[in-house]
């Protein structure tokens, strides 16, 4: 089947969005944001004002699209700060602790990893990552060390790989060094290998400029819902948006507790206060919630 569908031009694209019930007083300023964000993306976020049929209710101003994108744009940059403040002291002290338990580059023998971890894979890709960096203080060890060395010391390797391989590696250790490491932020090693793996996930939504208001999470945190603080005043659902905010901030307050998560979310719900928060699981209370407190 052929597509068939053929461009239009600006001014086409706002008689378009006109014709499906679109309240639009200025024309050059609903031009000037379909050159900033693009058709495809702005009729995205006006999905929540559409009828089944894909019409707008009349009521439904561009500019309350454009409010929705302001905020999930400011949303995604909260959250992408939040993440950042994590994921650099996630990568030390795990780092940390392999070194001491097997050396600097223990990380390349297959015998310090669980049997079911694909090791081979997981150095496979790191190495592209290596090979892919400019840092200037790999350079300077190739040339100094290369002849001797099998590999990157693993202070080093946690600077240049993803954060996803770092999910990878934290998953493919033994039980029992996932639990030492797991000790630290008082949580069991399995809800913090899915934390890893569900922050991965929704940090790369963000990077990528996807929608994150209202997303219905693919990957899915686990919750340790069997801990009291975890339930109050509600319980948290973890298909929304409201989980890794709260892990976020679990982690932050062992991690970086300088770093005031709760007040810079509730000022973007006050700077944006017709955007419905208990779509993302932000109930009622949510900032009196014990892991907010």
């Amino acid at each position: 089947m052929n597509y068939l569908e053929l461009p239009l031009t600006y001014q086409e694209q706002v008689d378009l969005l006109q014709a499906s019930g679109l309240a639009i007083s200025d024309k050059n300023h609903a031009i000037a944001l379909l050159k900033k964000i693009g058709y495809y993306r702005l009729n995205t976020y006006g999905l929540p004002f559409q009828s089944k049929q894909g019409r707008y209710g009349g009521q439904t101003k561009i500019e309350d699209i454009e409010t929705l994108y302001n905020f999930d744009r400011d949303l995604r940059n909260i959250y992408l700060t939040t993440v950042s403040r994590i994921e650099i002291p996630l990568r030390t002290r795990i780092a940390y602790f392999l070194v001491r338990q097997y050396g600097p580059f223990g990380y390349l023998s297959e015998s310090n990893f669980s049997k079911y971890f694909n090791h081979t894979q997981w150095l496979s890709h790191v190495q592209i990552e290596i090979d892919r960096s400019k840092e200037i203080f790999i350079r300077n060890f190739k040339h100094e060390y290369q002849k001797e060395s099998r590999g990157l010391p693993l202070w080093m390797l946690v600077e240049v790989m993803s954060f996803g391989s770092l999910s990878l590696l934290f998953s493919g250790l033994k039980n029992d060094d996932q639990a030492e490491i797991s000790m630290e932020f008082n949580i069991h090693c399995k809800i913090l290998r899915s934390w890893l793996h569900c922050l991965v996930y929704t940090r790369n939504i963000c990077a990528h400029h996807a929608r994150f208001w209202n997303r219905i999470l693919a990957i899915r945190p686990l919750m340790p819902n069997k801990i009291e603080e975890w339930q109050l005043p509600f319980p948290i659902d973890n298909s929304k948006v409201f989980s890794v905010f709260t892990i976020t901030n679990y982690l932050l307050k062992m991690i970086s507790p300088d770093y005031d998560l709760r007040s810079k979310v509730l000022e973007l719900f006050a700077h944006y206060p017709s955007i419905n928060a208990s779509k993302m699981g932000f109930g009622t209370g949510w900032h009196l919630h014990e892991l907010w407190k």
